[in-house]
């Protein structure tokens, strides 16, 4: 990612650039510098904010398919925040349940639904009957975990794997 300060002193306009040299759509964003007046958060504040957060990504759930946004992905990674709070939150963790991401879907999905179950309190490697780990063992080829093209795929992987208990290698 890149930036370029723009006129303003409180915008930023940011954008990603591949490899190939294809550059995503420009975002401003507004940096607010901190106010030399300013004053640490107390903890009482810090878990007043993160108590608005659950309950944010709670009401967000939808109660018919227990899906952020309608969105697998975001509802893992959800439920991966949420647990991390010891939250638990009924319907998005039977999404969680209900999915079963295949070899064919990809290294970065089947490791982030192993986080997710892990989160949850489930064992990835027999989660309804599935054994994920085998199946994200199976995108690797030879030392490789998904695309020689990204690295974040292995890395996903690497912790989704140490997540489900697994010796490294």
């Amino acid at each position: 990612a890149s930036y370029e300060t723009s006129k303003s002193e409180t915008t930023v306009d940011v954008s990603a650039t591949s490899s190939s040299a294809l550059t995503s759509e420009s975002k401003t964003i507004t940096v607010v510098k901190r106010n030399a007046h300013s004053k640490p958060l107390t903890d009482e504040a810090v878990n007043a904010m993160a108590d608005l957060g659950v309950a944010k990504l709670k009401d967000s759930i939808d109660p018919a398919d227990g899906l952020i946004l309608g969105s697998q992905s975001m509802t893992e990674w959800t439920a991966i925040g949420l647990a991390s709070d010891d939250t638990s939150a009924g319907r998005l963790t039977q999404a969680v349940l209900e999915y079963e991401p295949s070899v064919a879907d990809g290294t970065n999905e089947i490791a982030r639904h192993i986080l997710a179950l892990v989160a949850i309190g489930e064992n990835p490697a027999d989660a309804n009957g599935i054994d994920y780990v085998a199946r994200l063992k199976n995108t690797k080829s030879g030392k490789q975990f998904g695309s020689s093209a990204y690295v974040n795929d292995d890395i996903f992987a690497g912790l989704a794997l140490l997540a489900a208990g697994e010796a490294g290698n």
